[in-house]
C-alpha cells in the first residue's frame, strides 16, 4: 500500500515538473523568451524592422548602446540583421550608425534595459518634400504640401528643408481612418543643434489655412533641442477633414538651409468624446400635420407667399453684388419673415428666403445633405459673444460654448431616416423625433424657404461657426466669391428674393 502511494505521489510530481517545465530541478525557458540567458548569453540585441518586416542592410550598419556615463558600446549589423552586444547592465539608449540617406529613424526614443535586451527598432523611407514655395493667393491647399503615406499604423517620414528660420513650411494629411495621429520631430537630442518648432493650424482642404499656437515641446529634449510631438484625435465621422500644420527651426550651429525629419502615423484608436447639445426642434411646423395631403398645401402656400401677387419666378441672391447688405432687410411684425426693407419709403417689398435643400452658392452642398460627408456641420456653436461680442438669445454674456444640434432642424427625421442605408443605425439614434418636420422636406421647387427668426439664427450661427468671415481669411471672402459682410449680416450668404 505504501509502494503504490509513493509511485503515485512520484507520478504527480513528474507531471507537475513537466507541466511547469522543470529539466533536472531547473526552469526551462521558451528559446523565443528575451530572458532566456542560456540561448543568448544575457547579450542585448537590436533587429531593425522597415514597413512591419526584418530589414537587413546590404552595407555596414552598426548599433550603439549609450547609457550616458561610460562608453557607448557599438556592434555591427549581421547577416541575421541583428546586433549584439554582451556585457552590458543597465539602461541604454540605442541609436543606429550607417544608415543610408534615403532611411531614418527616431533616434531618441529607443531604450533598452536589463528586463528589454532584446528590441526592434523602426526605419523609415525618407520622402524627400519640395522646395516649400509661398501659395498665390487663393490657390488650391494655400501652398501646403500633401502628405501620403501606404499604412498610417506604420507611418511614414518626411524631410524637410528650411531656408531661414523666418521660413514656415505647411504640410496637410488627410487621414484615411480613425485614431489618434501624431506628428513627431526627429531631432537628435545629442549634436544639440537644431531646435524644430511645430505651427497649430486649422482650416479646410480648398478653403483658408487659420495659424494657431507655436508649440516648442512635447517629444526629446535636451538643452536645446526641444523636439515637438504633436497628437490629435480623428473621431469617424470627421474623416473629411485634415491635419494642417507648420514646421519651423532654429540653430545655433548650424547654417541655413538646414533639413530635418518628421514622422506622421496612427498611434491608437480614438472616440470622440461629444460635448452635450441640445438637439433643436422647428415650431414652424408645429401646427402642419404629418401627412402628404397638409405638408403639400403648406409649401404651395408659403410658395406663393413668397413669390407674391406677382407671381415672380426670377431669383437674386444677396451674394450677387459681392456684399452682405443688411440694410436691405428687415424683419415685418405682422407676417412674422424678413422681407427687402426700403428704409426711405419705410415699406417692406419681396420675401426674404434661404436656399436650404439646394446649393447656396457660397457653399457647395445643400444644409440638408452635408454633414454626409463625414462631420458636425450642423451642431452649432450658438453663442455669438465668443466670436464678436454680440449677446446670443437665451445664454448671457458668458463665453463658454452653447452647442446645439440642428441636424432634426434642417433635415426632418424623415430626411434623416432615408440615410439610413448608407449609416445603419442613425434612424434609431433620432427615433425621439420620429414625425418631426424640418426646414428640407418644407421648401419649394426651388430648395428655398421663407426666412424667419429662428431659420435667421441657425444661418447666422452657421455662418460664424464655420467662419465664412474672419477678417479677410473665412472661405466666403477668399473663395471666388470674395464676399464683405459685417458680422451680424453674415446670415444672408445663403439667402434672396424674387423678383419679376
Amino acid at each position: 500500500m505504501k509502494k503504490k502511494i509513493i509511485s503515485v505521489f512520484i507520478a504527480l510530481f513528474m507531471a507537475a515538473c513537466l507541466a511547469a517545465g522543470c529539466d533536472n530541478g531547473k526552469p526551462v525557458r521558451d528559446p523565443s523568451d528575451p530572458g532566456n540567458n542560456e540561448q543568448d548569453n544575457g547579450d542585448f540585441t537590436v533587429t531593425l524592422m522597415l514597413d512591419g518586416s526584418p530589414y537587413v542592410p546590404s552595407g555596414k550598419i552598426t548599433a550603439t548602446w549609450d547609457d550616458g556615463m561610460s562608453r557607448p558600446v557599438t556592434a555591427d549589423f549581421g547577416s541575421d540583421g541583428v546586433a549584439r552586444a554582451s556585457g552590458l547592465d543597465g539602461d541604454y539608449t540605442v541609436r543606429v550608425n550607417g544608415l543610408p540617406s534615403e532611411f531614418t529613424f527616431d533616434p531618441n526614443n529607443t531604450v533598452a534595459t536589463n528586463y528589454q535586451r532584446k528590441i526592434t527598432l523602426d526605419i523609415y523611407r525618407v520622402v524627400v518634400l519640395p522646395e516649400f514655395k509661398a501659395p498665390e493667393y487663393g490657390s488650391v491647399l494655400f501652398g501646403a504640401v500633401e502628405l501620403k503615406m501606404a499604412d498610417p499604423d506604420i507611418g511614414a517620414a518626411y524631410r524637410i528643408t528650411l531656408k531661414s528660420p523666418l521660413e514656415t513650411y505647411y504640410c496637410l494629411f488627410e487621414p484615411p481612418y480613425a485614431g489618434m495621429y501624431c506628428v513627431r520631430s526627429l531631432v537628435d537630442i545629442t549634436q544639440n543643434a537644431i531646435n524644430p518648432k511645430y505651427r497649430i493650424c486649422s482650416g479646410t482642404r480648398y478653403g483658408a489655412r487659420y495659424e494657431g499656437a507655436v508649440l516648442d515641446g512635447g517629444g526629446a529634449s535636451s538643452t536645446y533641442t526641444v523636439n515637438f510631438n504633436y497628437e490629435t484625435g480623428f473621431n469617424y465621422d470627421e474623416l473629411s477633414g485634415i491635419l494642417l500644420f507648420g514646421v519651423m527651426a532654429e540653430t545655433r550651429t548650424l547654417e541655413f538651409p538646414l533639413t530635418l525629419d518628421i514622422l506622421v502615423k496612427r498611434t491608437g484608436d480614438y472616440v470622440r468624446q461629444d460635448i452635450m447639445s441640445n438637439v433643436v426642434v422647428p415650431t414652424e411646423f408645429e401646427n402642419v400635420s404629418n401627412d402628404a395631403e397638409s405638408i403639400n398645401s403648406f409649401k404651395q402656400k408659403q410658395d406663393a407667399f413668397m413669390r407674391g401677387t406677382e407671381n415672380r419666378r426670377r431669383q437674386v441672391m444677396f451674394h450677387e453684388s459681392g456684399l452682405l447688405n443688411g440694410d436691405m432687410v428687415a424683419f415685418n411684425e405682422e407676417t412674422g419673415y424678413y422681407h427687402v426693407y426700403d428704409k426711405d419709403t419705410q415699406t417692406y417689398g419681396p420675401v426674404v428666403w434661404a436656399k436650404i435643400a439646394q446649393s447656396c452658392g457660397v457653399i457647395d452642398d445643400p444644409f440638408n445633405s452635408i454633414e454626409y460627408h463625414g462631420n458636425k456641420a450642423l451642431t452649432i456653436d450658438d453663442n455669438y459673444d465668443k466670436f464678436y461680442k454680440k449677446t446670443p438669445p437665451k445664454y448671457g454674456s458668458d463665453k463658454e460654448p452653447h452647442y446645439l444640434n440642428y441636424k432634426v432642424f434642417i433635415e426632418g427625421y424623415a430626411g434623416i431616416a432615408s440615410h439610413e442605408g448608407s449609416f445603419p443605425g442613425i434612424s434609431e439614434q433620432y427615433s425621439a423625433f420620429a414625425g418631426t418636420l424640418g426646414y428640407a422636406e418644407m421648401c419649394n421647387g426651388d430648395g428655398v424657404y421663407p426666412v424667419n427668426k429662428e431659420l435667421q439664427r441657425f444661418l447666422q450661427g452657421y455662418a460664424t461657426n464655420a467662419r465664412l468671415f474672419m477678417d479677410g481669411n473665412g472661405w466666403a471672402e477668399t473663395s471666388s466669391k470674395r464676399l464683405k459682410s459685417a458680422e451680424e449680416d453674415q446670415w444672408l450668404f445663403a439667402c434672396g428674393y424674387y423678383v419679376m
